[in-house]
C-alpha cells in the first residue's frame, strides 16, 4: 500500500507564486501571491474517502497544523499565518519576515499573522 492521495487547498510545494491575472486579461503585478495566507481551523488538505490511509501518520505535516481527532481526513491550520513548504512539510507560520525591502519584487503585502 502507498501514500494517499491527498488534496491541497494552499498552493504545492512544487508550485510557484505568479502575478494573479485579472478577468480582463491584464496582469497585476501589485498582487505577486508571495504569501500564502490561511486562518487558525482552515482545512490545507484532504484524504479523498476513497483512499484507505487516513491519519496523522498520511500527511507532510509541520508546525502548526495538526490533524483532528473527530476527521482524521483533513489537515487543519492551528494559527494564523502564511502556509509554506519546507523539508517536504507543509507548516504555518504566525510570522512573515521580509528580507531586504518591498518594493516590486514582493508587490503589496498583505499578511494575517
Amino acid at each position: 500500500m502507498g501514500s494517499p492521495r491527498i488534496e491541497y487547498f494552499v498552493r504545492r510545494e512544487e508550485e510557484r507564486p505568479a502575478p494573479r491575472e485579472r478577468e480582463d486579461g491584464r496582469v497585476d503585478f501589485y498582487d505577486l501571491r508571495l504569501i500564502e495566507n490561511v486562518v487558525a481551523g482552515q482545512v490545507l488538505a484532504r484524504i479523498p474517502l476513497e483512499e484507505e490511509i487516513a491519519g496523522p501518520e498520511a500527511f507532510p505535516m509541520g508546525e502548526n497544523v495538526y490533524v483532528p481527532e473527530d476527521n482524521p481526513r483533513v489537515l487543519v491550520a492551528a494559527v494564523n499565518g502564511h502556509a509554506y513548504w519546507k523539508d517536504g512539510k507543509l507548516h504555518v507560520s504566525p510570522v512573515f519576515v521580509i528580507e531586504g525591502n518591498v518594493d516590486f519584487s514582493t508587490g503589496n503585502v498583505v499578511f494575517v499573522g
